[in-house]
């Protein structure tokens, strides 16, 4: 099986003008931005990574991995990614086979969902004696992957342990330092810097991005074995300094989490109160807490002589229980249980008013009253709700017929009393005039 590793923060291109075998080409911050952009955005199939340049149209060679996590440097000026999924065997001679690398890309590209873009980065090829396009990469050669293990000049020379996954299908790991891994020619991989650690030439502090990674990695315990609590604290105390030079505040959530639990950093005077060093796990601290802790006051045993019963009532409680008389449990009981019957009262009649007031204003059928009863019955709040969304004037509240005299409203088919007074008077009239009517004449 094929173990399969990452190789973080790799430089693939850097800003200013070079010549390519197409031609002058500028890189800007733009470009690295767009690149940026495009990957994060998914526009393309994440950047293969091949061995030297080849047209990959005719290409049986495999893929040796990927980019991922582009992103630009502190000063804008480079694009960083980390080579994912390559085979150990490979990233391991990577610094002395392949010390240079040449991008490859596409200007101008519009997607398939219409969408332009000013640069996509496509591919990247990892070059042996071919002289790389961009001649100011720094070579991998100078790049010291991971503290504690030098990026050697030459096959061999020092141990490395990786945590990798267990197959080519699985998701690659990143290298892990494991203790002092050194360059036997070279114990010193960062040169003539300042180290929290000057004895063994580790975790220099000579930079902003150094001084963050030694203070995650020394506060892994895996890293800490082998350093006496003393050397320890030297070490935290010259990575702290070198933090104030570069404006870094170290505060607990940038310490890194380890098998023991966080590091947190206590304030001093908290720390020397709960009697443990400031840089103490969050398993210790919770154990000195427990430590600290007031023990339960005792309850002291009755005099002799005493009864159980005697006490009980002298005290009137006995672990949190009350005594009370037979009679006044009844009361009690008996009012609680008008209080339950009052409020059952009051809810029925509430949900009743509720009913009404929305058959009131049409917006559901009084043969349903029942029905929105029960529902409110069963959830009142819920049913609440739904009768205040409906819209008012659903169902008709007037009665289906004509409109009368004045505005009043009669049924189909019933005669109208106020009309039919009216009629009568009228024909009464028009008779003694000698005045036919349609009706015929009244006498």
């Amino acid at each position: 099986m094929v173990n399969l590793v990452t190789v973080p923060g790799v430089e693939l291109m850097r800003t200013g003008k070079w010549n390519l075998s197409t031609g002058e080409w500028e890189c800007t911050p733009a470009e690295i931005a767009a690149a940026i952009d495009a990957h994060a955005k998914g526009i393309l199939r994440k950047p293969v990574i091949r061995l030297g340049h080849n047209d990959p149209r005719f290409s049986g060679d495999p893929a040796v991995g990927w980019l991922d996590n582009l992103r630009a440097s502190a000063d804008g000026q480079a694009l960083i990614g980390d080579m994912v999924g390559v085979p150990e065997w490979l990233a391991e001679i990577l610094p002395s086979a392949y010390p240079s690398r040449s991008i490859e890309g596409l200007y101008d590209y519009t997607a398939p969902d219409g969408s332009s873009h000013e640069f996509v980065l496509t591919g990247l090829a990892l070059l042996g004696a071919t002289r790389p396009g961009v001649e100011s990469l720094q070579s991998l050669q100078d790049v010291a992957r991971l503290y504690d293990i030098a990026a050697a000049g030459q096959v061999g020379g020092k141990a490395i342990e990786l945590i990798v996954g267990e197959g080519p299908h699985s998701d690659p790991q990143t290298f892990t330092p494991t203790g002092s891994v050194e360059a036997a020619d070279n114990p010193k991989p960062y040169g003539d810097v300042k180290y929290a650690d000057p004895k063994n030439g580790k975790y220099p502090i000579d930079t902003e991005e150094h001084v963050r990674a030694a203070w995650s990695y020394i506060n892994m315990p895996k890293n800490q074995k082998g350093y006496s609590p003393e050397e320890l604290a030297q070490i935290k105390d010259r990575i702290k300094t070198a933090a104030k030079k570069f404006g870094i505040k170290i505060e607990a959530s940038e310490a890194s989490d380890t098998e023991r639990g966080p590091i947190v950093a206590l304030p001093e005077k908290l720390a020397e109160a709960l009697g443990v060093d400031a840089s103490a796990d969050e398993e210790t601290i919770l154990a000195k807490i427990a430590e600290l802790k007031e023990p339960e006051p005792q309850q002291e045993p009755p005099e002799e002589g005493t009864q159980p019963e005697q006490v009980a009532a002298s005290g009137g409680v006995v672990n949190g229980l009350v005594q009370i008389e037979q009679a006044q449990l009844d009361e009690l009981k008996a009012a609680a249980q008008q209080g339950v019957e009052a409020r059952a009262r009051q809810i029925a009649e509430d949900d009743e008013r509720t009913v009404m007031a929305a058959i009131g204003q049409g917006k559901i059928a009084p043969a349903r009253k029942d029905h929105w009863l029960a529902a409110l019955k069963a959830d009142r709040e819920g049913t609440k709700q739904v009768l205040a969304s409906l819209a008012a004037g659903l169902i008709p509240t007037s009665e289906i017929g004509h409109t009368g005299v004045q505005g009043h409203v009669g049924s189909e088919g019933a005669p109208d009393p106020e009309q039919q007074a009216k009629d009568y008077v009228h024909d009464r009239i028009m008779a003694s005039l000698g005045i036919p009517t349609k009706k015929g004449s009244v006498n």
